[in-house]
């Protein structure tokens, strides 16, 4: 939480310090995850999202990106017959930016960290909770004309699992997994 508050922290000094580009970055996409290491049975999940970021400097960009994430897969137990598992993952994350050049064709590397909500159901069985996670992430932008942006990004996540469980012996990362994100975005020049 320390590191969550440092972050919104510089992102507000930031903001009042430097001379303001004044642009805001709005997006959806598409998204694919793959759950590392490999268990068996698990499935890749598939989802979408929307994101929005505020250009602090022509470089440096600070936002928020939600997504929602789900699968679907049968785990079969021989005699006590199959189950059939439905998970939904909702990454909710602030980030930050930094943009490497500026141009039509825009690299950028960053940061996201926030609120994992986690959803599994299995046979009328359900459970739900939330864990905190963070992801270094890295992308591709590319400049459409009309404000537009087509991007593809890449990131990899570490969701953290509770402190009871890692008490017991349980591994600190209670799940982890890369996400490719797909999608189009929109400038606003304010």
């Amino acid at each position: 939480m320390k590191f969550f508050a440092r972050v919104i922290a510089l992102f507000l000094i930031s903001v009042s310090v430097q001379k303001v580009q004044a642009q805001l970055q709005v997006g959806v996409h598409g998204a694919y995850a793959i759950p590392t290491p490999k268990e068996e049975g698990v499935k890749n999940s598939f989802g979408g999202g929307i994101q929005a970021r505020y250009f602090i400097s022509p470089n440096l960009a600070a936002g928020l990106e939600a997504s929602l994430l789900s699968s679907k897969y049968t785990q079969d137990y021989g005699w006590l017959g199959s189950y059939t598992y439905k998970s939904r993952s909702i990454p909710i994350t602030p980030k930050i930016e930094y943009f490497f050049m500026d141009g039509p064709l825009r690299p950028y590397a960053g940061l996201k960290a926030g609120l994992y909500l986690a959803h599994v159901s299995a046979e009328g069985e359900s459970e739900s909770e939330s864990f905190f996670g963070f992801a270094p992430k890295v992308g591709l932008q590319y400049k459409l004309p009309q404000n537009l942006a087509v991007f593809l990004e890449g990131d990899y996540n570490f969701v953290l699992s509770k402190k009871a469980a890692r008490d017991l012996g349980a591994d600190t990362f209670g799940s982890k997994f890369v996400q490719l994100n797909l999608g189009l975005a929109y400038t606003l020049d304010l």
